[in-house]
């Protein structure tokens, strides 16, 4: 996180799905355990039951407020789960809900300031 140019990178893994992953994507804003059909943006993904996903883009400022206020989240699909098999909640350190995270799981975010 880039928090002077709003500049958002996200990496991650997951394994062990049901079948094959068919999207992932970042959505916002919803606190833990709400939903948003609001999709901030998609990430690529290696689409088999277990790789790695990533994306990044500059984000609106009504969005960046979302994720530093750890209102967003990760949603995984999969052929067996077309609405999602996983969802991590992402957390800001030392945000304003920071230590808040979803029951599914959660996403670290790092900050990076610039000066």
């Amino acid at each position: 996180i880039d928090t002077a140019t709003r500049a958002v990178t996200i990496t991650g893994t997951y394994a062990g799905m049901s079948s094959l992953v068919t999207a992932a994507h970042l959505h916002g804003p919803a606190g833990p355990g709400e939903d948003s059909p609001l999709i901030i943006f998609p990430l690529t993904h290696d689409g088999g039951t277990g790789g790695g996903f990533s994306g990044g883009r500059t984000l609106s400022q009504t969005q960046f407020d979302a994720l530093m206020d750890s209102r967003t989240y990760i949603n995984v699909h999969t052929q067996n789960h077309p609405a999602g098999e996983i969802r991590g909640q992402v957390f800001v350190p030392g945000g304003p809900t920071a230590g808040v995270l979803a029951a599914a799981g959660a996403w670290g975010a790092r900050r990076r300031r610039a000066g």
